[in-house]
């Protein structure tokens, strides 16, 4: 089990015309995944993910940005719903974005009882 964040090379967004769903400008995506290499090899293909089919088809390059490796789908909720700032945890956007991603982790695991080897 894994979690993590890709970085898009360009912000994405999409219009509010027509039938599209509106996506605000996006420069990362998180996701959960039981195998990362096919996960990521899906992500690059434009699939498995609105934004990264958006992505692919207007060139936009993405990058693994941080892994946490052994975080369960709980984690990945906890990233969508509660942090809500991806950039700040983003070694690509910021030059403190490693340390605070394991710090995120490590207070998430806290919360829930875990020790550091907590599959979250």
């Amino acid at each position: 089990m894994a979690v993590y964040v890709l970085h898009f090379s360009e912000p994405i967004g999409e219009s509010q015309t027509g039938d599209e769903e509106y996506i605000p400008h996006a420069r990362h995506y998180v996701g959960y995944t039981c195998d990362m290499d096919r996960r990521i090899k899906e992500h690059r293909r434009g699939s498995g993910g609105h934004l990264c089919r958006v992505a692919k088809e207007r060139g936009v390059t993405i990058e693994i940005a941080h892994v946490w490796v052994g975080a369960g789908r709980g984690f990945e909720r906890y990233l969508k719903r509660v942090y809500k700032n991806t950039p700040k945890i983003c070694p690509l956007c910021s030059p403190d974005g490693e340390e605070r991603a394991v710090s995120v982790w490590e207070g998430y695991k806290r919360k829930r009882g875990q020790d550091a080897k907590g599959s979250g």
